[in-house]
């Protein structure tokens, strides 16, 4: 696998990359999909740009100059942590390791630089997701943000009721 910061032309891959995951329309979905809970496009071209101008994307590719397979939006907290989003594996590589060498990744790069926390908010209702994250550290902090229901950037909610929780990982320093 080859970790490498995403640039422009990485746009289209990232936003085929990011709705494959979370909202595949065909009939063979990865488990990270969203189904039930919200439907449309989770990225388009100007979300990854913005996501691109505040932050960075770190991808995994299987080779030099193949598309990304997998990726992570890094962006600063307001307490000089990290905040994580947009982690997506195309489901024929879910279930490979490929999420989590990422994540461990993302983690040892930021406790290179003297971060001390990762952060990142996911829908409560996403249980085997958040089993996932805390079985690579991450533990809630009883912290929930309201859904944004307003954001048509997001998709369409099919539930009333969804809520994000907070999930955090110390990082030794």
């Amino acid at each position: 696998m080859i970790f490498n910061e995403a640039v422009e032309t990485d746009v289209p891959g990232l936003v085929a990359l990011i709705n494959s995951a979370y909202r595949s329309p065909g009939a063979v979905a990865g488990w990270t999909h969203e189904r039930g809970l919200l439907e449309g496009p989770r990225a388009d071209r100007q979300a990854i740009l913005t996501a691109l101008s505040n932050g960075r994307m770190k991808v995994v590719r299987p080779s030099s100059g193949t598309d990304p397979v997998a990726c992570i939006h890094i962006a600063l907290d307001e307490d000089l942590g990290w905040y994580l989003s947009l982690l997506a594996v195309v489901p024929e590589q879910q279930g490979k390791g490929v999420g989590g060498a990422l994540l461990e990744e993302v983690a040892k790069q930021a406790a290179i630089a003297g971060v001390r926390h990762l952060r990142m908010t996911v829908i409560k209702q996403r249980r085997d997701l958040i089993a996932w994250y805390e079985a690579r550290g991450f533990r809630s902090t009883g912290e929930t943000v309201p859904f944004p229901y307003d954001d048509p950037s997001v998709g369409r909610p099919l539930r009333n009721d969804l809520a994000l929780i907070v999930l955090e990982r110390r990082l030794s320093s």
